[in-house]
């Protein structure tokens, strides 16, 4: 008895120690995988959702999936815009949205997305334009902002470019530079479209990197 005794308490001991070293191991590889903000501190578990070179179904889409509708109506991910005159801001979240939002023909319009409890460490965006033709009110000029209380703006990205001069284009941007999570995520557009108003008008939206769960 005195034996078995013994080799019990051994045994006991020995599992502790490799349960232990287990979540040693598992902490040091999640701390290796998970990306870090700016200041080197580890932001949580993250799941990634990164740009591949031709998957375009990113962020937008997986949340989409989880709810099994739009982000915004499920209150997954709140999408606003500065002003609105045709269709509505959280429909391009939507991958068979057809039609397209134009904002009012104003300077410096904006489009919004509030993740909430699910930060994202942006990497990559997407933007489809509308069915219209070239030398319409496509993106010219526009910056991407990541804020985490919408009153402080990191700028991301800026583009002032042709390439969205064109019916249903989809052009991938990169960003990657970014390391830090952000709650909110703007597009804001810098300059006149290539109509050359102020109208800023858009199908959809989509965003890759990595979602931060706090």
């Amino acid at each position: 008895y005195d034996v078995l005794a013994s080799d019990s308490a051994e045994i006991k001991k020995n599992l502790a120690k490799i349960s232990q070293r287990a979540d040693n191991f598992g902490d040091q590889i999640e701390s290796q995988s998970a990306p870090t903000g700016s200041s080197g501190n580890k932001k949580g578990k993250s799941i990634p959702v990164l740009y591949d070179g031709s998957n375009i179904n990113g962020i937008i889409s997986k949340l989409s999936q989880e709810v099994h509708g739009n982000v915004h109506e499920n209150k997954v991910v709140t999408i606003s815009a500065s002003s609105s005159s045709h269709c509505l801001p959280y429909q391009v979240a939507n991958e068979d949205f057809s039609e397209c939002w134009m904002s009012q023909n104003k300077p410096e319009q904006w489009i919004m997305f509030d993740f909430m409890n699910k930060p994202i460490i942006l990497q990559n965006y997407l933007i489809k334009t509308h069915k219209y033709s070239s030398g319409s009110c496509h993106l010219k000029s526009w910056k991407i902002e990541g804020s985490n209380n919408a009153e402080q703006w990191k700028v991301l990205d800026e583009k002032d470019s042709d390439i969205l001069n064109e019916e249903d284009k989809e052009a991938v941007f990169d960003c990657s530079k970014n390391d830090t999570p952000y709650r909110y995520i703007r597009l804001i557009q810098t300059g006149p479209n290539h109509r050359g108003d102020h109208m800023l008008a858009l199908s959809r939206i989509e965003f890759f990197g990595y979602i931060v769960q706090e």
